[in-house]
């Protein structure tokens, strides 16, 4: 099953509607904390607008995420999983991931009238303990990471066995290494 999107030129979804509407609708969805398989002491979290490690903490509104099924009903992945949006709580901004290998993810304004591919996930079956992989809905090769280089010599190299997570560890797409740092928990709340 391919990617299902029709190109903006022949589609009338909000998806891709360029004009913005007067009232924006606040995304909706569960709220869930994203977990780590490679630490489960560490959750994703927005800081200075950018989407990072931090220690799991629970009076921290901005470790919580909206998941927004809107586009589930009509965008699905290769393998058939619902797109999905992740919005944080906190600042009202859409994780973003981009379309290339070790670019680092970032943070947009949520606006659903501009929504993109670039803004949507799905999930992976699951891996064991409800843990799975996050990847982009239109190429299920990338996936969310925890990026981390280790200093030898004054030259970096990828750490063989994946990465420890640390605090301030920023997430960057990469394929599937079948490593613990990129598998995610999505723990509701609600």
């Amino acid at each position: 099953m391919a990617y299902h999107a029709y190109p903006p030129e022949h589609s009338t979804s909000p998806l891709y509607q360029s004009q913005p509407q007067h009232d924006e609708p606040h995304p909706q969805g569960q709220l869930v904390k994203i977990f780590c398989k490679a630490d489960k002491t560490y959750c994703l979290s927005a800081r200075n607008d950018m989407p990072l490690m931090a220690p799991a903490r629970s009076d921290d509104p901005s470790q919580l995420w909206i998941k927004d099924m809107s586009f589930g009903e009509r965008i699905k992945d290769n393998y058939g999983s619902p797109a999905f949006m992740l919005v944080n709580q906190a600042t009202r901004k859409a994780l973003k991931h981009g379309k290339q290998q070790g670019k680092q993810l970032s943070m947009v304004d949520f606006h659903r009238a501009h929504a993109d591919e670039d803004l949507l996930f799905t999930e992976s079956q699951d891996f064991g303990e409800g843990f799975c992989t996050l990847r982009m809905a239109s190429d299920t090769l990338l996936n969310m990471t925890v990026h981390h280089e280790e200093e030898k010599g004054g030259l970096l190299h990828h750490a063989a066995k994946g990465p420890e997570v640390r605090e301030g560890a920023p997430l960057v797409l990469d394929t599937w290494h079948k490593k613990d740092h990129q598998l995610w928990k999505l723990f509701p709340l609600s």
